[in-house]
């Protein structure tokens, strides 16, 4: 899947060029010729798409086998430091639950996966600003908004407390993917570039590994904890990709 949004909508799927997105508040995402705008709100947003078809979804069969996903984005009004980690994103299975066919708030019931919480602010306000995160709850209805839902991972590569993060009108790349690194051990990794950051986060999972994945989903707490609008200008899945990256 490789999406810029050329043609200034987000309701098409048609893989490998667009993949439709979804919205929690129609009006809070928003296609433009080459973009896709997640605009904040006071409340809690989620934001996703399907990006291999139901049932068929990208399988990290053997070892070496790798999902990435990438997403280019730049914000606006950037938060204030904060201790929260309010910018949720992940790479999900949705074949257990029920798949979106119009925009609503996804249904978390049955949907495995990985997903990073982030401290999200111009700059980092929390001493482990990366979590990363198993979803192994499924049986919580509530996709990204839930901890419970969740058991953190541990992780190396953190950013310095209080060191510069994300700045308004900044170019930043995000990639996160899940690598099958042995039959019984999968590695998540987070890369972030853009403007003065280089950060590389990895954890590994082993207790209840997931292999699977057609589904990328966002969230965000409130404008005023993270953004009060991400451009997103590019978003890639790649996979599975022998011997890593």
């Amino acid at each position: 899947m490789d999406d810029t949004w050329a043609d200034g909508s987000r309701n098409e799927q048609k893989p490998p060029v667009e993949t439709a997105w979804f919205s929690s508040t129609s009006t809070n995402l928003v296609a433009g010729r080459a973009s896709l705008t997640l605009f904040g709100s006071a409340n809690s947003r989620q934001f996703l798409t399907y990006f291999a078809p139901t049932a068929k979804p990208i399988k990290l069969a053997d070892v070496g086998d790798a999902v990435i996903a990438t997403l280019n984005f730049s914000p606006s009004d950037v938060a204030d430091e904060n201790p929260s980690r309010n910018l949720r994103f992940g790479l999900f299975d949705s074949n257990g639950g029920k798949r979106l066919n119009a925009d609503g708030t996804p249904n978390g019931v049955g949907v495995v996966g990985y997903a990073l919480f982030m401290n999200f602010a111009r700059t980092f306000g929390a001493a482990n600003a990366l979590q990363v995160n198993d979803r192994d709850h499924p049986a919580n209805t509530d996709l990204l908004g839930a901890s419970a839902a969740y058991t953190p991972l541990p992780s190396n590569g953190q950013p310095a407390n209080h060191s510069n993060a994300f700045t308004n009108g900044g170019s930043y790349s995000v990639q996160f993917s899940v690598k099958r690194v042995s039959p019984n051990l999968v590695e998540i990794k987070t890369l972030i570039t853009g403007g003065s950051l280089a950060i590389t986060n990895t954890a590994t999972d082993s207790a209840n590994i997931f292999t699977s994945f057609d589904t990328f989903a966002i969230r965000t707490t409130s404008a005023a904890g993270t953004a009060g609008r991400l451009e997103l200008t590019h978003f890639r899945v790649e996979g599975p990709k022998p011997n890593g990256r």
